[in-house]
């Protein structure tokens, strides 16, 4: 008797995020469901009608994912209803500092410290950085800077130190697993622990895509839960 999404947001607007990971099987059910506006539970037999509305989000070209036959076609048409296009930051620099200091209050609340602002040498630092991993890279750039920072206001030393040198404004290249482990072990005589291992690979892949986390999840083959749990354990740790 369990009820599912769909049930529990009858009435009411269901936001699915990420619409363009979404598996082919997944694809038909939902197209089922908007189009003939009923659904039935995992296990029932009773059909159950729908007054919904459904909103999607995605970062990708849905019609380039259509013609590579990774999206349904005719669920595109059903979605495609009110398209809104949110421009990247790069293109809306104004939103940078709004959206900074909006991040900064809730890491100062998960991390219990007070911070109050940034510096201007930071803000003009985040200013022109173009974020290719768009508002989740700021998000983890800013939580990053909450972690280090030993003041009331983020400086920018406080910030990643990649982004310390503007002319580059890249991240540092990742150095080959074998490599890092063959030098630990040349250095300290011992095998690095499994969660050390595991940290590192976490770190690089975040690093190699830009700090979004969604990307980073993927090119280690595990969920987005799994890579946002992990990464919450490690700042816990370190803080």
């Amino acid at each position: 008797m369990k009820r599912g999404k769909f049930e529990l947001a009858n009435r009411g607007t269901l936001f699915l995020d990420e619409i363009g990971e979404m598996p082919m099987m997944l694809q038909s059910k939902l197209l089922r469901a908007i189009q003939e506006r009923t659904i039935e539970r995992i296990g029932g037999n009773t059909t159950i009608p729908l007054d919904i509305r459904v909103v999607c989000a995605t970062n990708r070209d849905l019609q380039a994912e259509v013609q590579a036959g990774r999206f349904r076609e005719d669920l595109f048409y059903r979605l495609n209803v009110f398209p809104i296009r949110l421009p990247p930051l790069r293109e809306r620099r104004g939103d940078v500092p709004l959206l900074a200091r909006h991040f900064l209050r809730r890491a100062s609340d998960e991390e219990g410290k007070e911070l109050v602002d940034f510096e201007q040498s930071a803000l003009n630092i985040l200013d022109a950085y173009d974020y290719p991993g768009n508002i989740r890279e700021l998000s983890n750039i800013v939580s990053h800077a909450s972690v280090v920072s030993s003041g009331p206001r983020v400086c920018e030393q406080d910030l990643p130190g990649w982004m310390q040198r503007p002319d580059t404004f890249h991240h540092e290249p990742a150095v080959p697993l074998r490599t890092t482990l063959d030098e630990h072990i040349r250095t300290k005589g011992d095998i690095p622990r499994l969660e050390d291992v595991e940290s590192w690979l976490i770190e690089q892949a975040i690093s190699a895509c830009n700090g979004n986390l969604s990307e980073a999840a993927e090119l280690l083959g595990i969920s987005r839960a799994t890579i946002y749990r992990r990464v919450g354990k490690l700042r816990g740790t370190r803080h």
